[in-house]
C-alpha cells in the first residue's frame, strides 16, 4: 500500500471515531425551558394617585409629569416586559411631582370649567372680573373710554373680547358707567367738539378718549374739519372755504364775495377769456402774459374755478391773426354780414369778412400755416392756380415732413390723392 492510500485510511478511521464520542456524550434539549423577563413596578400598575418606580432588568424608569394636567405612567406588561402611557389626570385635575392630585369637583370654585376660572361668571361689563387658569390671570380692564376689553373662559381656555359700553356709559376701571355731566357741546356722552359740530369759522378740538384731533388747513383754500358722529365716534370732512374765504390757522375767514374780487389771489387783466385784448394774469410771484403761439393762434391765460393761473390753446375765431398776444377782430360790415364789395374771388384774405358776398376765406391745403383765398363754398384754395381757387377734382401739391403730397378738391375740402395699385 502506498503512502497516500495509507495516510486516508487514518482520516478516515479518526472522523468517525469523534462522531461517535459526540453522539455518545449529547443529551436532549429541553424546549420548554425559556428566559423570562423580571419587571417590577412599586405602584403596583397603573395608579395615577402614586409615583411608581418600575423596573425591567437594568432598565429603571419613574413616572412624570408631561405637563402640568398630563402624566407619563410606567407599568409591566402581562409578558413581563415594561410599557408607559400617557395619561390626563381625571378631573381636571393638575400634575404634580409624577402623580395626579385627587381634587374633587366640589374643591373649585363655582366655574363650570373645572381649569380655567373667572370671578364675574362670564361676560359681564358691569363686573370687573379677573380670569385665571394655571398661573396665568387676566382681569378686565378699558381698552378706550367707551370700550372694556372682558377676559372669560371657552372651551377651557383664557378668551377675551372687546365690548362696547351702552349708550351714556363710559368705561372706567374695567367697567361701564354712567358718563351723566361729562363732554359739552354734543349729545354723545363720549365724544365731544369745542366747536359743537361742523362750524368751519371756529378751530375746533374734538376729543374721544385719549384720540383728539384739531381742525387744520390742507390748503390755502381747504379745510380738514373735524366732529363727532351720531355714533360717537371722531369722524372728518374735506370743505372749501366758502366764498373764496382762505384757510388760516384751522378756520376759514368771513370775506364775503363782495369784498374781494371774485378770485382771491389771481388777477386777470382782461377779465378770463378775451381773446380780442392781451391780458396779465397774476397770483402771488406768478405772472403770465397772453401771447400768439402762431399767427393765427393765442394762448390765452386766465384764473381757473379753483383760484390758479390757467391757459388754453386758441384759433383765433372767424380766421383772424394773432398779433401781439390778441387775436384781430372781424372787420364790421354795414348790414351786419359779408360786404357785396368784399374781395373778389381769389384775392388774398385773413377773414371771411374780407371776402364779397358768397365767398369763404379758406386756406391752401390741409397741412400748417397756409396762405389765404376768397374762394367759393364748394371751391378749394391752391397756390398752384393763377387766380387762387380750384374746383371739384382741382388739385393742389403741398411740402409735409414726409414729403410731397397732391390733394384734391372734393366738394370745398382737401382729400390725398391715393397712390394707384400695381
Amino acid at each position: 500500500m502506498s503512502y497516500a492510500k495509507s495516510m486516508m485510511v487514518l482520516f478516515v478511521l479518526f472522523a468517525v471515531s469523534m462522531f461517535g464520542l459526540s453522539v455518545a456524550s449529547k443529551e436532549p434539549i429541553n424546549t420548554g425551558d425559556r428566559p423570562q423577563y423580571n419587571c417590577t413596578d412599586s405602584d403596583n400598575g397603573k395608579d395615577y394617585y402614586v409615583k411608581g418606580t418600575t423596573v425591567s432588568g437594568r432598565m429603571i424608569k419613574n413616572d412624570y409629569c408631561s405637563t402640568k394636567y398630563r402624566l407619563v405612567e410606567y407599568y409591566c406588561r402581562d409578558n413581563g416586559r415594561m410599557s408607559s402611557m400617557y395619561v390626563t389626570c381625571p378631573g381636571g385635575g393638575l400634575c404634580t411631582n409624577g402623580v395626579c392630585n385627587q381634587t374633587g369637583a366640589g374643591d373649585h370654585q363655582q366655574t363650570v370649567n373645572p381649569n380655567c376660572t373667572e370671578t364675574d361668571d362670564g361676560k359681564d361689563i358691569t363686573k370687573k372680573g379677573t380670569t385665571s387658569k394655571g398661573n396665568v390671570k387676566k382681569t378686565d380692564h378699558c381698552y378706550s373710554a367707551i370700550r372694556v376689553l372682558e377676559y372669560y373662559c371657552g372651551s377651557d381656555q383664557i378668551k377675551s373680547e372687546y365690548m362696547a359700553c351702552p349708550t351714556g356709559k363710559k368705561c372706567a376701571d374695567g367697567i361701564c358707567v354712567e358718563a351723566q355731566g361729562e363732554g359739552q357741546g354734543v349729545t354723545s356722552a363720549n365724544c365731544t367738539d369745542s366747536d359743537n359740530g361742523k362750524d368751519v369759522y371756529t378751530k375746533g378740538t374734538t376729543t374721544l378718549g385719549r384720540t383728539t384731533k384739531n381742525d387744520y388747513c390742507s390748503s390755502k383754500y381747504r379745510l380738514i374739519e373735524y366732529y363727532c358722529t351720531d355714533k360717537n365716534r371722531i369722524s372728518s370732512v374735506y370743505v372749501t372755504c366758502p366764498g373764496g374765504g382762505l384757510c388760516i390757522n384751522g378756520a376759514c375767514n368771513q370775506t364775503g364775495a363782495g369784498e374781494q374780487q371774485t378770485s382771491q389771489n389771481c388777477t386777470d387783466s382782461d377779465n378770463g377769456k378775451d381773446y380780442y385784448v392781451k391780458g396779465t394774469t397774476k397770483k402771488a410771484s406768478v405772472t403770465k402774459n397772453d401771447y400768439c403761439s402762431t399767427p393765427y393762434r393765442l394762448v390765452e391765460y386766465y384764473c381757473s374755478d379753483r383760484d390758479a393761473v390757467s391757459y388754453e390753446y386758441k384759433t383765433c375765431p372767424e380766421s383772424g391773426k394773432c398779433e401781439n398776444g390778441a387775436c384781430s377782430k372781424p372787420a364790421e360790415n354795414p348790414g351786419g354780414g359779408q360786404g357785396t364789395t368784399g374781395a373778389a374771388r381769389g384775392t388774398r384774405c385773413s377773414s371771411t369778412t374780407e371776402c364779397a358776398q358768397g365767398l369763404v376765406c379758406k386756406p391752401s391745403g390741409r397741412y400748417g400755416e397756409q396762405e389765404k383765398y376768397c374762394c367759393g363754398e364748394t371751391e378749394c384754395a391752391s397756390v398752384m392756380s393763377g387766380h387762387g381757387c380750384v374746383g371739384n377734382d382741382g388739385t393742389d401739391v403741398q411740402s409735409t415732413p414726409n414729403g410731397e403730397v397732391t390733394l384734391i378738391c372734393n366738394m370745398g375740402r382737401y382729400v390725398e390723392q391715393t397712390p394707384p395699385a400695381y
